[in-house]
């Protein structure tokens, strides 16, 4: 994975390349031109969901 690696996980990256992560990943799925339903997928904090600290069928972006 390109975008969030053991170092950006330990924080090993500095902090622009560590604050970026994100954006850039967006940017990728934007380049894809995956299906709407798709994206709406992608955007689910399913680490969120799969803990419970979002309650089932509540998706928080």
């Amino acid at each position: 994975m390109r975008f969030f690696t053991k170092a950006w996980l330990t924080k090993e990256l500095t902090d622009a390349a560590f604050e970026a992560a994100p954006g850039e990943y967006r940017l990728h799925l934007a380049s894809l031109r995956l299906p709407s339903d798709v994206l709406v997928l992608s955007e689910v904090n399913m680490l969120g969901v799969l803990t419970g600290l979002i309650a089932p069928g509540i998706c928080s972006r």
